[in-house]
């Protein structure tokens, strides 16, 4: 983050409700993946930053993607890492593995990220 401020960017780090140095919601429906995308609509509005380019890890893809789809004129670009490339039609022998396997959860994740955008609903034919 230095090595961003360095070259006149200003880089922040967002603690999630209830994870490292933020204290847990008191209710725990108070941290779904809606009020982590609004937690960064109103920090951005509280520090007044109009535009910004998101780099999200893991679970926080979901947020940095979803909030640039919500809020496209507010997002330059979004990098992230740590997370399985999923392709829309993935090979035959992948839609057809047991429940619960780690590349079908990301899959899952993805249909159900776009199902909520486009307004359709995905078919697993296995």
């Amino acid at each position: 983050m230095i090595a961003v401020a360095n070259v006149g960017y200003r880089a922040i780090a967002l603690d999630y409700r209830g994870y490292r140095l933020s204290d847990p919601p008191t209710v725990a429906e108070k941290a779904t993946y809606a009020d982590f995308i609004s937690d960064v609509h109103f920090l951005l509005d509280v520090l007044g930053i109009s535009e910004v380019f998101l780099i999200a890890k893991d679970f926080r893809a979901r947020i940095a993607y979803t909030f640039a789809l919500l809020h496209p004129n507010r997002v330059v670009g979004v990098v992230t890492l740590g997370v399985p490339f999923v392709p829309l039609n993935p090979p035959p022998y992948q839609q057809c593995l047991p429940e619960g396997f780690y590349v079908s959860r990301w899959h899952e994740l993805i249909l159900s990220l776009l199902a909520s955008f486009l307004g359709v609903t995905f078919v697993n034919l296995c």
